[in-house]
């Protein structure tokens, strides 16, 4: 009869534990609390992040434009007066700035005179429409068309050379603008921004 006793009482469902309104409403609160401050720290770094990559890459580019607009006249004046010496050293001095993929500089006639990149000479002529058109344009032009919120993975910038005095073209300077660095640096800055709000949350 004992037996049958305790054997009934090891089959008993143990208790549930009741969890008060109060408690269930501390807990609903903290929950909504966590997401709302996750939510807004995601929302503040990532307005951060985009922030200083306008500001980063627009700084970067424009450091890189004043710099090559410097050379540019450089590049045009060892043209104009056939100076081998001034246009080699003023062109080793561009093919070797940060953030350059490779430079080109065109004589009056639309031919090749430098190249860093001897290999892709034949690449870039006359019979090219794209730098046929550049030869249109007289000043600087940036393509793709520059958006600092969509960094692209280069630009092409060209200047084109054109005589103080009369105004008519001795040559052009085209340069690609890489932006490998910069992205490589975003992306650092978005993992490190989502790193701190873990340890923040944590």
């Amino acid at each position: 009869m004992e037996k049958s006793t305790l054997e009934e009482g090891s089959h008993e469902k143990p208790a549930r534990v009741k969890v008060s309104l109060r408690i269930k409403y501390a807990l609903a609160v903290l929950l909504v609390t966590t997401i709302t401050l996750f939510v807004s720290f995601l929302a503040t770094g990532y307005t951060m992040l985009e922030r200083n990559q306008v500001f980063l890459s627009e700084a970067l580019l424009k450091e890189t434009v004043r710099l090559l607009d410097y050379f540019s006249s450089t590049v045009r004046d060892a043209l104009i007066y056939d100076d081998e010496y001034l246009l080699t050293t003023t062109f080793d001095k561009i093919k070797t700035m940060e953030n350059i993929d490779y430079a080109v500089v065109f004589d009056q006639r639309t031919n090749v005179r430098l190249h860093s990149e001897v290999a892709a000479r034949h690449a870039f002529s006359a019979s090219n429409n794209a730098i046929a058109s550049l030869y249109a344009r007289t000043n600087m032009t940036v393509n793709p068309q520059f958006d600092p919120k969509r960094l692209q993975t280069g630009y092409v910038l060209a200047f084109p050379l054109l005589h103080p005095a009369n105004g008519k073209r001795t040559g052009l300077l085209l340069v690609k603008y890489t932006t490998s660095k910069m992205r490589a640096l975003v992306h650092f800055l978005r993992r490190d921004i989502i790193r701190n709000m873990s340890i923040a949350l944590c």
